[in-house]
C-alpha cells in the first residue's frame, strides 16, 4: 500500500507538444548494417510505430484510435502507408503510454 501511495506521489513526465518533424534514427541498412532481413524490417516498423506514437499520444488519442487516425498521422510525418503490424504496435505503443501515471500531455 505504502509503495502505491509513494508511486502516486512522483513527479509525472511532462511530454511537451508537438512542434515539427520527429528527429528520427536511421534506417536499419545505415543503422544496423549487420541485420538479417526479419531484424532489419521489425526495427524500421518499431521506429515508424513510435513516431506516429508520440504524435497521436500528443494530440490526445488513446489506443482505440480509429485506423484513420493512424493512417492520417502517417501520413503528416511522410509515410505513404502503414502496415497491418506497425498499426497494432502503434495501438500497443499508445496504451503503455496512456497507463503510465507518470507520463501526461
Amino acid at each position: 500500500m505504502l509503495r502505491f501511495l509513494l508511486h502516486a506521489l512522483r513527479r509525472p513526465i511532462l511530454i511537451s507538444p508537438f512542434d515539427g518533424w520527429l528527429s528520427l534514427p536511421p534506417v536499419a541498412r545505415t543503422f544496423l548494417p549487420d541485420a538479417t532481413a526479419d531484424e532489419a524490417v521489425t526495427y524500421n516498423r518499431a521506429r515508424k510505430a513510435m513516431a506516429i506514437t508520440l504524435l497521436l499520444f500528443r494530440t490526445g488519442r488513446t489506443a482505440n484510435c480509429l485506423t484513420r487516425d493512424i493512417e492520417a498521422a502517417a501520413t503528416a510525418l511522410g509515410w505513404a502507408s502503414v502496415s497491418r503490424q506497425t498499426r497494432a504496435a502503434v495501438r500497443a505503443n499508445l496504451g503503455v503510454l496512456c497507463t503510465d501515471s507518470r507520463v501526461y500531455r
